[in-house]
């Protein structure tokens, strides 16, 4: 499942270690890219460090073609907000 992770801190660290441990038996994801305007986030090394995509800004991650699921991390409602006002219909 072709996935956008919004929020780079220690949460999104362990979820990369999940999939690249391929300990998500039941949810098969594909990182399409790491959100975070905090380039040194914990998060957004890691996916620099796998060669993944990072972004400092969400809606031009949530604009990738193929776009399945979105994991929000931050824990803000002003961010989850802007992400349901930009999400894509089919995410």
């Amino acid at each position: 499942m072709k996935t956008v992770i919004i929020g780079a801190g220690r949460g999104c660290r362990a979820v990369q270690e999940l999939v690249i441990g391929q300990r998500l038996t039941t949810l098969s994801l594909e990182i399409a890219g790491v959100v975070d305007p905090d380039t040194d986030a914990p998060g957004m090394v890691f996916a620099r460090e796998q060669g993944w995509p990072t972004f400092t800004d969400m809606y031009t991650a949530l604009q990738l073609p193929g776009l399945e699921l979105v994991i929000e991390l931050t824990g803000q409602d002003v961010v989850r907000d802007q992400i349901f006002q930009r999400i894509p219909s089919r995410v």
